[in-house]
């Protein structure tokens, strides 16, 4: 009798991990052709199956929908409760006007019939992929940690945005989204409590303290390089520990508008960037004098790229609002940091001068920020430009 039941519960759990993991997205790269962001998944199921989901899917060419979710309990109960509330946000974010009315609406659903007092903890975003605008709704779920290109990951702490009540337990919740801008390599990493929670032999938990050093300590900043480097960290902490619950991630990179050139690289492609970035200035209002200088400092960079690089692939990654400019140039050249060129001395004749640097020194004076850095085997070059009085 006792093995039958046994027989009976782990057929049960199977039954629940299959529901569980069969209707996530789990093909990589999800979107090919969409260069503006890259987005990874994983999610790692303990022996009594919780109720962990993820899920992103795109609802217009420019907005992309993501959430990651957790249900109480376990089994076959949270693995049904689980595909309904997934099924529920997904059809909601497709048909509704705004993130606030699709947590309501998703909210009043769940409450209906819930004899077993089940609940959903649920993070819910929608990216608008040309401006880097996040609208978001946390109910309920562990703050996501956000890293800008050169800094560390900070969480989005709950103290300074709108937290909202799970979803399922009180029917009449009004739920109260948050906004950020995102810039270009934006980095969001979202887990699940089982994460933080997870417990090595001495009882001790990984905890949020811990979670924040690994992801500083993570040497290439690619999504799936993120989440299999947490793994690592979470399964040398734990040890020969059970895995007690569900343990899932997801990162999500912004990569702003992307201009892409393979192969043949020359400087005539310079009108092709020149044309998209341009139309984006004029849009937001920039006045004629800065759209020039804007375009010099392209031109310079661009220009040195082609010549003296030896790259193959470039990326520009632009991100452009009425209030800043950022650009990124990436390329896979030989390794060149142009900002340890020496300012030439722009007061000597231009017969005493060295050739080179100039265009690098035009570049600084004209945009407020520029930075370097090599990574992953690609020169990165950012220059950003906040809008001020100085340009009317």
């Amino acid at each position: 009798s006792l093995t039958a039941q046994t027989l009976k519960n782990q057929a049960e759990l199977d039954v629940a991990k299959h529901i569980q993991t069969t209707v996530l997205p789990n093909i990589f790269p999800a979107f090919p052709d969409k260069l503006e962001f890259n987005i990874y998944a994983s999610m790692e199921t303990a022996k009594d199956v919780g109720g962990d989901f993820y899920d992103f899917f795109l609802i217009d060419d420019n907005h992309l929908s993501f959430v990651i979710a957790d249900v109480s309990g376990k089994g076959i109960p949270a693995a049904l409760f689980m595909m309904t509330a997934r099924t529920l946000l997904k059809n909601l974010t497709m048909t509704s006007q705004s993130i606030e009315e699709i947590m309501n609406k998703a909210n009043r659903s769940l409450c209906e019939n819930n004899n077993t007092n089940m609940f959903v903890t649920a993070w819910l975003g929608i990216l608008t992929l040309d401006s880097g605008k996040l609208e978001f709704i946390n109910a309920g779920h562990n703050p996501p940690l956000i890293k800008s290109y050169f800094g560390d990951y900070k969480y989005l702490q709950n103290s300074s945005f709108h937290r909202n009540i799970m979803l399922g337990i009180m029917e009449d919740a009004s739920y109260q989204k948050n906004c950020i801008l995102l810039k270009p390599y934006d980095i969001l990493y979202f887990y699940t409590d089982g994460v933080t929670e997870a417990m090595n032999e001495e009882m001790n938990l990984f905890g949020d303290e811990r979670l924040k050093l690994c992801l500083d300590a993570v040497e290439y900043n690619n999504p799936q390089n993120i989440i299999r480097s947490i793994k690592e960290n979470i399964m040398t902490f734990v040890g020969k520990a059970e895995q007690f619950d569900d343990i899932t991630m997801m990162v999500l990179q912004y990569q702003a508008n992307t201009i892409s050139f393979q192969n043949n690289i020359t400087v005539e492609q310079i009108q092709d960037i020149h044309q998209q970035i341009e139309i984006l200035l004029e849009l937001n209002n920039y006045p004629k004098n800065l759209i020039y200088r804007v375009l010099i400092a392209i031109d310079e960079i661009y220009s040195n790229i082609v010549y003296y690089s030896q790259a193959q692939h470039v990326i520009i990654h632009y991100l452009i609002n009425e209030n800043q400019i950022i650009i990124s140039f990436e390329d896979d050249g030989i390794y060149y940091n142009p900002l340890n060129s020496q300012i030439p001395p722009i007061h000597t004749s231009v017969k005493e001068r060295k050739i080179g640097g100039l265009g690098i020194y035009l570049v600084k004076e004209i945009m407020d920020k520029v930075t370097y850095t090599y990574q992953n085997g690609k020169n990165i070059f950012i220059i950003q430009k906040e809008r001020n009085e100085d340009y009317v």
